[in-house]
């Protein structure tokens, strides 16, 4: 245990933010990129994951690609 150390508590209001990253798995799919937009709007940087299985199950018109390149573009730097 450190010595003098002290347990500091303190309340948080609804406008403070405690993480500044929002990570979105299935970001190119419709419910990931709708989470991306809303996480990007109240201020967090958001990191997309998606491997874009539609493409291999039901092939290339299927792709979620232009979702993700919609996402990078409206979203900009918030979106990695």
């Amino acid at each position: 245990m450190l010595e003098g150390a002290r347990l500091q508590l303190r309340i948080c209001d609804a406008r403070e933010a405690l993480v500044g990253v929002a990570l979105i798995t299935g970001s190119s799919g419709l419910i990931g990129s709708e989470a991306a937009l809303h996480f990007a709007g109240i201020g967090l940087d958001v990191v997309g994951v998606d491997n874009d299985m539609r493409q291999v199950f039901f092939g290339p018109e299927a792709s979620t690609e232009w979702n993700r390149a919609r996402l990078a573009r409206e979203l900009g730097h918030a979106y990695v």
